[in-house]
């Protein structure tokens, strides 16, 4: 569950760095996603597009910039009220999804009423 947790968070600044290094698979606008319904369960599928592979290559930031990055990215982020989510570029706030904790809010891509980082406690030593 944390190594989900790290990947979802890995995820999520490379999403939001400037310019993006991954996109936002559920982004029906720029990615022409297809949504169908199986057995009860909302499915997308993409669609390439051919300017795809260029959209995501215009980020030239050297691995240690972006690893430096991603502290500072989450050392500003707003735990007390946002949610990290991989799904779309909106941000999430946690009184969206009524997890009213005071600590870190990570959205599992798959089941989305999971908490990732619902174990985490005030007793952990974590301050936020």
């Amino acid at each position: 569950k944390i190594m989900l947790a790290l990947i979802i968070m890995l995820i999520h600044f490379l999403q939001r760095v400037q310019p993006p290094v991954l996109p936002y698979l559920q982004d029906k606008e720029k990615f022409g996603l297809k949504t169908e319904i199986i057995d009860n369960c909302e499915v997308q599928f993409y669609q390439p597009k051919k300017d795809y592979k260029k959209m995501f290559r215009k980020n030239e930031m050297s691995v240690g910039k972006l690893f430096v990055g991603f502290f500072e990215y989450f050392a500003d982020f707003d735990w007390n009220n946002e949610v990290v989510q991989i799904r779309n570029s909106n941000k999430m706030f946690k009184l969206e999804k009524d997890w009213n904790q005071p600590f870190v809010a990570i959205e599992d891509p798959f089941i989305l009423s999971r908490n990732l980082s619902s174990g985490i406690r005030g007793s952990s030593g974590l301050k936020l």
